[in-house]
């Protein structure tokens, strides 16, 4: 049944979910920015250079790191991702296509997991950055913990939806 009840329940999960995951997930980036800088944690990297260039007049002075533009667009992206994973799990299950089981949301998360991360890193970073992910001046390292972050991201996802559409 998809009634209006239903669809803005599914939403509000979207949205709580995608917050309690990205935070997650930034907690974890902690790491790589303390050893790296801005240019070990790709995300971060990507929204400082997309606040610098949209909106430098609205958070602030260019040559600095802006953390809340940086945490506004990586909250924005995990909140967005969230939404369409709660949907689409929902109509899997309710289309007989996977159970309602955890193992089959872990599964499906981790494969949202790697279709996120390959569709969010591979085609925008180096646009946007200038850096090739693949042959990046700090190594293998900052590939790595994106990686990881995402699968970060879409275990507490999966869980978060576990818990609370089922």
């Amino acid at each position: 049944m998809f009634d209006i009840y239903s669809i803005l329940q599914l939403f509000l999960l979207g949205i709580t979910s995608g917050a309690v995951s990205t935070t997650v997930m930034s907690i974890f980036e902690i790491i790589p920015w303390k050893r790296w800088g801005i240019e070990g944690v790709y995300e971060w990297h990507e929204n400082q250079i997309l606040v610098k260039k949209y909106f430098k007049d609205i958070f602030s002075r260019e040559d600095t790191l802006n953390f809340k533009g940086i945490f506004l667009l990586h909250y924005i992206n995990g909140i967005l991702g969230s939404i369409t994973y709660v949907f689409l799990i929902w109509y899997l299950i309710e289309g007989g296509m996977i159970g309602d089981s955890f193992s089959n949301l872990f599964m499906a998360g981790i494969v949202y997991a790697i279709f996120l991360w390959a569709v969010t890193l591979f085609p925008i970073h180096k646009p946007i950055t200038g850096r090739d992910p693949l042959k990046h001046p700090l190594g293998y390292g900052p590939l790595f913990y994106s990686l990881t972050g995402h699968f970060i991201y879409a275990i507490v996802l999966s869980i978060w939806v576990w818990v609370f559409i089922l």
